[in-house]
């Protein structure tokens, strides 16, 4: 039996899904009405998996803060905490960041594909335009991780400040007069 917390997960989780087909689909769509027969439509879908990749290639690296090993601020039992959030993160954006380098290599393998057999660019340009319309959609996701990791650096830092102000004032209290 799953308790509510599985459920839900498993909504959201069903919820993406479908939201990333109709991305794919949607952006086939566009790809197929913006293909005008010129050669150039596939490399410029290439070029434009540079965007999600660099920003989860930027996500992946920003993730190396807060490694316990990294974090001396943190007590020992929230970087135990700490430590699986962080592995599953990076374990995501590194399945994001080969999906963009694998969705580039497919396009740019087929555009070499669709020179030798011409007939092949319609569906060329079909699935390079799913891939991008999956790969675009998922930069929201990015920009989410991107957005939490920049609050949570926020907040240990605000509470790194906290403990030095009370500290230093604990340590002005503690001192004998005289």
């Amino acid at each position: 039996m799953m308790n509510n917390n599985s459920t839900n997960q498993l909504g959201w989780t069903v919820l993406a899904v479908l939201c990333l087909l109709c991305a794919a689909a949607v952006g086939a769509l566009i790809a197929k009405s913006a293909d005008m027969g010129a050669g150039v439509l596939p490399w410029q879908m290439t070029v434009i998996f540079l965007i999600p990749l660099a920003l989860a290639s930027h996500a992946f690296h920003a993730t190396n803060l807060f490694i316990p090993s990294n974090c001396t601020h943190l007590s020992k039992a929230e970087q135990r905490r700490v430590e699986s959030t962080v592995i599953d993160k990076r374990r995501q954006l590194g399945i994001s960041i080969g999906f963009y380098i694998l969705g580039a290599v497919i396009i740019a393998c087929g555009h070499f594909y669709t020179l030798t057999y011409p007939g092949s660019r319609p569906f060329l340009v079909v699935v390079a335009g799913g891939l991008l319309g999956l790969s675009l959609s998922s930069v929201v996701f990015i920009i989410g991780e991107l957005r939490g990791l920049s609050d949570f650096s926020t907040k240990l830092s605000t509470r790194a400040e906290n403990r030095a102000r009370t500290f230093k004032a604990l340590t002005r209290l503690k001192r004998p007069k005289g």
